[in-house]
């Protein structure tokens, strides 16, 4: 497995608020946030588009705490000190958000 740090996850949130920042000129007042049999049935308003990246901002800050990683490394998961498994973790939930996050972007256009 590749070697991953937080870093990777900081530049991933990065691009998704700067996606996020990009649309909102863009989007209409109100966005679409739950669909039920391929329609639209719940809205927000256009500011929800920030959401996602402020909860991806929210998981990183909590991540670097170190109780936080240590009770992660070695009460919970198994890993033993593996960061390099914890920090892939981080990432893949940070990857998970932002891909939603471009998919809900993307249907809004």
């Amino acid at each position: 497995m590749l070697f991953f740090n937080n870093k990777k996850s900081w530049i991933l949130w990065a691009i998704t608020l700067l996606a996020a920042g990009v649309a909102f000129p863009f989007l209409p007042e109100q966005i679409p946030v739950h669909w039920s049999a391929g329609t639209a049935d719940g809205f927000a308003g256009k500011w929800a588009v920030f959401l996602f990246p402020a909860l991806q901002a929210g998981i990183l800050l909590v991540s670097r705490i170190p109780g936080v990683k240590q009770w992660c490394l070695v009460n919970k998961t198994g890993m033993e000190g593996n960061e390099s498994q914890y920090y892939f973790r981080i990432f893949f939930i940070i990857f998970l958000l932002a891909f939603v996050e471009g998919l809900s972007i993307w249907y809004v256009f």
